[in-house]
């Protein structure tokens, strides 16, 4: 996740305290690294058919995860092509802390997230290779346009796999494994250019997705996301807007 996240929670936030509706319509390296090389079965290559979770065991136990490694490590895990989640990002300053849920369902490039707004709104957001759709549920119009540059985690507030993958080498400072309550994960450890500010990515081994992400300023933690991912079949019905016609990508 880049380094303005809290900024643009913080932002969020402040757009369920006063409910501004247009909120729901739109948002606000080089270097070199040591070359992995993949499992293999004696001199072999894996089967693309192996399965995912034991490929991924395979990549995680015979590579040494460190800061040098940890981005191409992730990079070679296998993932889902369908799967729906949900999870909640809180935003911490001094004594006090606020919270967005968000649901959604990942299919081949089909991104659908809900967020919890305020009075029971909630904020969709389908998002295809090249186009953005975004609506309130209180109403049947909805913004459509091109998705430009915007990252899941700018439109819909929530980091994934990819925030770390696109950090420069020089900011990550630490890799290797960790448990999250029982899911066997990798970490990755960023100093941000800031100077003040450090992320920590945690990815688990066996989808290859993230399940949390943490950031500090000066060793408080300002922000934090927790992701549960399920992987299933995803219906049709998550990409359809307002009007009744269903998102197919683009």
């Amino acid at each position: 996740m880049d380094k303005n996240l809290t900024k643009r929670v913080a932002a969020v936030v402040g757009v369920l305290a006063v409910g501004l509706i247009v909120s729901f319509y739109w948002p606000v390296s080089s270097g070199s690294s040591p070359e992995i090389v993949l499992p293999q079965t004696g001199s072999a290559d894996i089967d693309v058919d192996v399965d995912r979770e034991e490929y991924n065991r395979r990549v995680a136990d015979e590579v040494v995860i460190d800061e040098h490694s940890v981005q191409r490590v992730v990079a070679s895990l296998r993932r889902p092509d369908e799967y729906t989640f949900t999870g909640q990002t809180t935003l911490y300053y001094g004594d006090q802390s606020s919270t967005v849920s968000v649901r959604g369902a990942v299919r081949g490039e089909l991104t659908k997230v809900v967020q919890s707004m305020t009075d029971n709104l909630y904020k969709h957001t389908i998002l295809t290779a090249s186009e953005a759709y975004i609506w309130s549920s209180d109403t049947l119009s909805y913004y459509s346009g091109a998705r430009g540059d915007f990252t899941v985690d700018e439109l819909a507030i929530i980091p994934t796999y990819e925030d770390l993958l696109a950090l420069p080498e020089e900011e990550i400072t630490g890799g290797g494994f960790e448990t999250v309550g029982e899911t066997a994960c990798i970490y990755a450890e960023c100093q941000r250019s800031d100077g003040i500010t450090v992320d920590r990515y945690y990815i688990s081994v066996e989808s290859g997705l993230l399940v949390r992400f943490q950031s500090y300023e000066n060793s408080v933690l300002v922000c934090e996301t927790s992701m549960i991912p399920l992987i299933e079949a995803v219906d049709d019905d998550w990409f359809m807007l307002p009007s009744g016609s269903v998102v197919t990508g683009s």
